[in-house]
């Protein structure tokens, strides 16, 4: 059960139960499947709602291509204005790349959602074209002032709710842009990665209201130990994960909603 604290946002997520996931090939060089699922988020006193999901390219090719999807959403085959997004990145050959979107917009009732894919290659001059429904039906959160913790898989996926723009970890400051670099930044073995994974979430959480005596120590401690260390793929910095494996466990438990005497996680 979430423990009740005082604050000045609470953010809350509810996912539809079932997200519908539909595949289809219009192009056989360029499979691409769709998941989308809606959301509803609670920041102050008033509900986000949206639609989020993963978008997967195959490349069937030997060598590596840049993939990119953009995502619309769309009301009985109509664009919701402003509901777009491009996500995509370099994927290597013979494998299939996959990509999370989130989505922010104002469900009407009447509507049959769906959203759109026009997935493309940097070695094809053709795109396939997906289209996914979904039940924009999660419904509102309820908006009050109390603290609740949510993961870096959360805050990596909605950077549309972040409550600030950048942050600083140890003594170097990060845009937003490059916080998101630093979370989709494989561990591969470096300490300083982990720990600014779960330093980044706890951070949010705290901007967001949730914040505790022990995760204030804990999150100082953190930033002691990066100093002026910069995270990759930013910077070239490193840590032993040894070194840093007390305060990576201490800060995911805060994220989690485990740490004793702190805010729970937020209802999902």
């Amino acid at each position: 059960m979430s423990k009740l604290f005082t604050t000045k946002l609470f953010l809350t997520m509810a996912m539809a139960v079932a997200p519908t996931i539909v595949s289809a090939q219009v192009d056989p060089d360029l499979p691409v499947t769709a998941t989308a699922s809606c959301f509803s988020v609670c920041i102050q006193t008033q509900n986000v709602k949206g639609v989020s999901g993963n978008i997967s390219i195959t490349n069937l090719g030997a060598g590596s291509a840049t993939m990119s999807a953009t995502v619309k959403v769309q009301c009985s085959n109509v664009d919701v204005l402003g509901a777009t997004q491009t996500i995509g990145g370099l994927v290597a050959g013979n494998t299939t790349g996959t990509f999370p979107y989130s989505i922010a917009f104002t469900p009407v009732a009447g509507c049959a959602y769906t959203i759109v894919t026009t997935a493309t290659s940097s070695t094809l001059s053709r795109s396939s074209i997906l289209t996914t429904s979904f039940a924009a039906d999660c419904i509102d959160q309820p908006c009050g002032i109390t603290g609740c913790t949510l993961t870096q898989g959360f805050w990596k996926n909605h950077a549309q709710v972040w409550a600030v723009t950048s942050l600083k970890l140890g003594t170097v400051t990060y845009t937003q842009a490059q916080l998101l670099d630093i979370l989709n930044q494989p561990v591969k073995g470096n300490g300083l990665v982990s720990l600014a994974h779960q330093l980044i979430a706890a951070k949010l959480n705290g901007a967001n209201g949730a914040t505790c005596a022990t995760v204030a120590k804990l999150i100082s401690d953190a930033d002691k130990i990066i100093g002026g260390l910069v995270v990759p793929p930013v910077g070239s910095g490193s840590l032993s994960t040894s070194s840093v494996g007390t305060l990576v466990t201490g800060l995911d438990n805060f994220n989690e909603g485990l740490l004793a005497n702190c805010p729970g996680h937020c209802a999902e």
